[in-house]
């Protein structure tokens, strides 16, 4: 057998292209300003809304206190501390006053930034920001508008690679009997059904997916709200957003719309369940480079291109 005849700088051209295309360019980390300001965005579309009485007034949170009472807590959990609700994509929750069953007092928001990878508008393999925001909102203001009113999950609007900014019909009438402002041509719409197992959806076809519901949460048949404006939104996002592995294996993002709950009375509907359905593009690979490498491969690939810059000064020597 003949030796070969590929010299060694043939070698390190060949380590250094195959580092091009593994190496990067990484994908940088998101920029907290615009963090908050995809959350800002969300909440802002529905104070726009005609006919409704929606003000938010933001706050910066730093650090995370999930025991703040009066107001919604918008945060990304980053590690085991700041996430304790396991696999779930994203979380909600939100706690009425003791005296005043159907008075609103506290909301939640959670966004798994630890185990999922989050983007400003449509990636694949991660979840835009502001739309996973956007619809978790009703479920913090008192009602519910998804596919699934007995688990609270957002299988509709939640999902890899997709962005919708805009509010459905159904949103606006939640909004506009919950915090009903009256003027002009406005007219409250009739009460939503409560949300609870009789809550159907009815069947939207193996095409279309499973159609939204609109339901209300009630204590003793008056629905769940804020009763005074504007509302105090605490933002709690770490400097940067590190971006985990995009996902790969498709499927939608589960998550968990838990139901408010009262002064010790059973709540209506059924919270902490996870809903699934749908699919996502969850391909992170475009033949050639990925766009987000863990520490250990980025320490993996420098220790690469030093190992081919030894190999070529040593093959220099000899040469001379």
């Amino acid at each position: 057998m003949g030796r070969s005849r590929l010299g060694l700088p043939h070698i390190v051209v060949s380590v250094a292209l195959a580092l091009a295309c593994t190496a990067g360019p990484a994908r940088a980390d998101l920029a907290r300003a615009d963090v908050v300001q995809a959350v800002k965005n969300a909440f802002n579309t529905w104070a726009a809304l005609d006919c409704v009485d929606l003000q938010f007034n933001f706050i910066d949170m730093d650090p995370l206190d999930t025991n703040q009472l009066d107001g919604i807590i918008v945060y990304f959990g980053h590690d085991a501390t700041t996430w304790t609700h396991g696999e779930l994509a994203y979380y909600s929750y939100a706690d009425t006053k003791n005296d005043d069953g159907d008075v609103m007092e506290q909301g939640l928001l959670g966004l798994n930034a630890r185990d999922f990878a989050w983007s400003i508008g449509a990636e694949a393999g991660r979840i835009d920001i502001e739309t996973a925001v956007l619809h978790m909102i009703p479920s913090v203001l008192g009602f519910y508008v998804g596919p699934e009113p007995d688990s609270g999950s957002l299988s509709t609007y939640i999902k890899y690679d997709f962005v919708k900014h805009e509010l459905d019909d159904l949103h606006e009438t939640g909004a506009k009997y919950n915090y009903f402002k009256s003027g002009g041509s406005c007219t409250q719409p009739a009460k939503p059904e409560e949300c609870g197992p009789g809550v159907s959806v009815g069947d939207g076809g193996t095409e279309a997916g499973p159609p939204s519901a609109l339901c209300v949460f009630a204590y003793e048949g008056d629905a769940y709200h804020w009763d005074s404006q504007p509302i105090d939104v605490y933002i709690y996002v770490p400097g940067t957003i590190t971006d985990p592995q995009p996902k790969t294996d498709g499927g939608t993002p589960t998550g968990d719309g838990s139901t408010p709950t009262g002064d010790g009375s059973t709540p209506t509907g059924d919270g902490g369940t996870t809903g699934d359905g749908g699919s996502g593009d969850g391909d992170d690979d475009d033949g050639c480079c990925r766009l987000a490498y863990t520490p250990a491969e980025h320490a993996t690939n420098a220790g690469l291109l030093l190992l081919a810059l030894v190999l070529f000064a040593g093959w220099r020597r000899r040469r001379r």
